[in-house]
């Protein structure tokens, strides 16, 4: 008789997953109708707009099943009759998993990551919330602290996610003959997913509270890499920087980096059964049992189970992998480019970073949602807690391409670096000259949201 999962099926799953997306759907969408039948009333920075806070009340309902609702169920065996590990754990459950196991790293990073994170981003939050009108300018400095550092950190809970994504495939490539690998992403993923979207774009939409009129403001010199580089050599630079995040990120892309492996020695070292270990040596299944993964063939099996069966998490998979950790840094990478193109062709030689510059508020934002470093921490979270298997004599492993995704996100970091920085900084006669502007405007109006910055306004829809 052939090894199948226990839990909720696959219907029942795609059936919630839906509603929960749809209802994501309809929370934003009901937001920006408020947001947009009310834009005629007085502007105020009281409150974030509706959208923003609507999603992020929905994210944080969903915090909760994702948190003690089956995250995912497993099995791995040979020739349909030997189990060599069976899971069915929520987020709880595998954190507990792994400390029993000794993986206390990988442990304490899964509930850094699923439950501290989200914790923390709600905290500040409302503690920005409560200080943003405050009458002590020092408390509406710390509430700007505050919510700059949740949009820093939001999408840090999301390396839980790549880990059991690829996990997914890692299981699924096992399952032939005379491995059984089943795999199946429960409604946690689903809650889970949904959550860190939802928070991660939601914090984007609050903007900061205004600036005190008292604070102090420091005139921005000019940035070292034209100091020591001038133009010429500021733009060769961010161009060699670029191609060598291009050739670095195919290569990450097209290189493994995760590997499974299976030991017999480990077996036999935690009392696995003489007959069952010679019948898996005479069938080769350590050579069966090899698996890599690459986010090419990883896309690529969960875009073919969709011919079998329509899968939403698999679905959900797909869009984390290919959007947000490709995509969005691909087009974070390009309007980079254009942003260095247009500060460093500036009349004015430097460009300060506000309604004038928004190629650089776009990276910005981009960048705060881009995940290819979420990806790469995610692949050590699974490294780490691969203590949970080897008594099945299983290993996960690190490959090449996870040190090549590596090198490129230090490009990208390298590159977003320049370029803020050349975006943040002014002659000292033009920043005098707008810092008094911007004080008589303010005086004048200081009800209007033309004063603000494209920073303090947030995402807008």
């Amino acid at each position: 008789m052939a090894l199948s999962l226990d839990g909720n099926s696959q219907e029942s799953i795609n059936r919630i997953a839906v509603v929960l997306a749809c209802g994501m759907l309809v929370v934003v969408g009901g937001g920006a109708c408020w947001d947009w039948k009310t834009r005629g009333l007085k502007a105020t920075k009281s409150t974030p707009p509706a959208w923003a806070l609507a999603l992020l009340a929905y994210s944080y309902a969903l915090l909760i099943p994702a948190i003690f609702v089956t995250l995912f169920s497993m099995k791995i065996g040979a020739v349909d009759v030997i189990v060599l590990e069976e899971a069915s754990d929520s987020t709880l459950q595998f954190i507990q998993l792994l400390g029993e196991t000794g993986s206390w790293l990988g442990a304490v990073m899964v509930a850094i990551f699923a439950i501290v994170v989200p914790l923390l981003k709600l905290g500040l939050l409302i503690l920005g919330e409560c200080w943003r009108c405050s009458k002590d300018k020092s408390r509406v400095l710390a509430a700007r602290g505050c919510i700059r550092f949740v949009q820093q950190i939001s999408k840090w809970a999301c390396p839980d996610l790549i880990a059991y994504i690829f996990l997914f495939y890692l299981v699924h490539h096992l399952n032939h003959y005379p491995i059984n690998g089943l795999f199946r992403l429960e409604l946690g993923f689903t809650c889970y997913t949904l959550f860190c979207w939802g928070s991660t774009i939601s914090s984007l939409g609050i903007h900061l509270p205004r600036m005190p009129e008292s604070a102090e403001t420091k005139t921005p010199k000019e940035p070292w890499v034209l100091r020591n580089l001038g133009k010429r050599g500021t733009a060769t630079t961010v161009f060699v920087v670029q191609i060598v995040f291009l050739v670095f990120f195919v290569l990450g892309l097209s290189w493994s980096c995760l590997g499974l492996r299976l030991k017999p020695d480990l077996l036999a070292e935690h009392g696995l059964p003489e007959w069952q270990i010679q019948i898996m040596e005479e069938l080769d299944v350590e050579k069966n049992a090899y698996a890599d993964v690459t986010i090419f063939t990883c896309v690529e099996m969960l875009m073919k189970a969709q011919q079998e069966s329509f899968d939403a998490n698999a679905i959900f998979a797909v869009v984390m992998l290919v959007l947000f950790v490709v995509g969005l840094t691909l087009l974070d990478m390009a309007v980079l480019a254009v942003a260095a193109v247009q500060t460093l062709c500036s009349s004015d030689h430097h460009v300060v970073e506000d309604n004038r510059c928004n190629f650089i508020t776009l990276a910005k934002y981009l960048k705060k949602m881009a995940m290819l470093d979420v990806l790469i921490l995610g692949v050590l979270v699974v490294v780490l807690s691969g203590s949970v298997y080897q008594e099945q004599g299983l290993v996960l492993l690190p490959g090449w391409g996870l040190l090549a995704l590596f090198i490129a996100e230090l490009m990208h970091y390298l590159t977003y670096f320049i370029v803020r920085s050349l975006a943040q900084a002014i002659p000292a006669n033009v920043a005098q000259k707008e810092m008094s502007d911007s004080t008589t405007t303010e005086s004048t109006d200081i009800g209007s949201d033309d004063n603000d910055s494209v920073e303090e306004k947030g995402l807008s829809i």
